[in-house]
């Protein structure tokens, strides 16, 4: 059982860098237009997708064929997006783009999965960033740990295992690129967990916590893959969701030290201190009034008229 463990977690290795890499790629802000739609209601799109893709397809087994085809259009497209306007270090990520498409439309076997794969996830680093800017932040983690959730229950219930089995059969009529997934080694990751990776990674884009959040989440991964065993279907959620979570906790804890740091010094120096700082943002006297009781006496002392003088002798 140990020996099997360690080779699951072994052979998910290159499916786990691939999770990471989708966290670790995206730059901030890459589509500005969309922040004006932001809205919570965003949120619900990340569990209802669950929904929908899982239900649809059983509820109408022939529109297995159609999504597969329509994969196979928009994900090429997608991809191209993603490596023009969504990837950090472009000039690196343009060739092996192109060798991974190379690969997913000539190439068969292993060689044939890694193209595809490669390809679905550049398109799924397009679909998270364009959504991370219509989800406002707080709200991001409740949509990520909601469609975890739904995730989980859905294999655990039956109708996750009944969707795979109508969407591979689909799959295996259909000539040409299958852009469903990434089937990296043995282990297969399906378009909504390379997705939320991409979210996860678009959300952490330009901030110290998108480094180590990509290598804490191959570490997840790889620890998870560890519980596979042959003809086992894992929600790859989970590691995402985990990821996320322990994000959120650091960065709050950092905050809250941050805040209790700048209450450490005493009043003079603090309110000194943002004296000065007040001066690159706003006029002194306005901010100081704000934030120090000395500057408002000083002020309202200043500020008093002169008593009028009565008529009399010099």
């Amino acid at each position: 059982m140990v020996s099997l463990h360690l080779h699951s977690a072994v052979s998910g290795v290159p499916a786990s860098v691939l999770e990471g890499a989708l966290v670790l790629l995206p730059r901030a802000r890459p589509f500005p237009g969309l922040a004006r739609l932001r809205a919570p209601a965003w949120a619900a799109l990340l569990p209802v997708s669950i929904l929908v893709g899982t239900f649809g397809l059983l509820i109408a087994p022939g529109m297995a064929s159609p999504t597969v085809l329509a994969a196979a259009i928009t994900t090429p497209l997608l991809a191209v997006i993603a490596v023009l306007l969504v990837v950090r270090a472009r000039l690196v990520v343009l060739p092996l783009a192109s060798v991974a498409g190379g690969l997913a439309v000539w190439a068969s076997g292993q060689g044939g999965h890694i193209g595809t794969g490669v390809v679905t996830a550049l398109a799924c680093l397009t679909v998270g960033a364009a959504l991370q800017r219509l989800i406002p932040g707080r709200w991001l983690l409740f949509g990520v740990v909601a469609m975890s959730v739904v995730d989980i229950t859905l294999l655990l219930a039956g109708p996750g295992y009944h969707e795979t089995a109508v969407l591979a059969a689909a799959q295996t009529t259909f000539h040409g690129p299958r852009f469903t997934g990434a089937r990296i080694g043995t282990t297969t990751i399906g378009y909504p967990d390379l997705f939320l990776a991409a979210l996860l990674g678009a959300s952490l884009a330009g901030h110290r916590a998108q480094k180590w959040a990509a290598g804490l989440l191959v570490l997840m991964a790889v620890a998870y893959d560890s519980m596979l065993v042959p003809g086992l279907l894992l929600p790859a959620t989970v590691p995402i969701a985990l990821t996320l979570v322990v994000v959120g906790l650091v960065r709050y804890h950092r905050h809250r030290a941050r805040l209790a740091r700048g209450t450490a010094p005493a009043s003079g120096a603090r309110c000194e201190s943002l004296t000065t700082l007040s001066d690159t943002r706003a006029p002194a006297t306005r901010t100081a009034r704000r934030t120090c009781p000395q500057h408002v006496s000083a002020r309202r002392v200043s500020l008093t008229p002169p008593p009028a003088r009565s008529p009399g002798l010099r």
